[in-house]
């Protein structure tokens, strides 16, 4: 079990590293020609800070604005 102090820092980072592969797939995904939304999802939502960072650039008032 992790200390509650450690659980709360990494509750309050703002910079988790994404995991090499989940990344790695991501990437040969997107070039893909074939690859569908579901396919990418599925990839995506196993890592936490991906989909963390995805999160906040779709919420972005930069992104809603375009």
């Amino acid at each position: 079990m992790m200390p509650e102090e450690l659980l709360q820092k990494i509750r309050n980072t703002d910079n988790l590293p994404s995991l090499p592969l989940v990344a790695i797939e991501v990437l040969r995904l997107s070039r893909a020609d074939d690859v569908s939304f579901e396919e990418l999802v599925e990839v995506i939502q196993k890592d936490p800070a991906l989909t963390g960072k995805i999160l906040r650039t779709v919420n972005s008032s930069l992104f809603i604005a375009l």
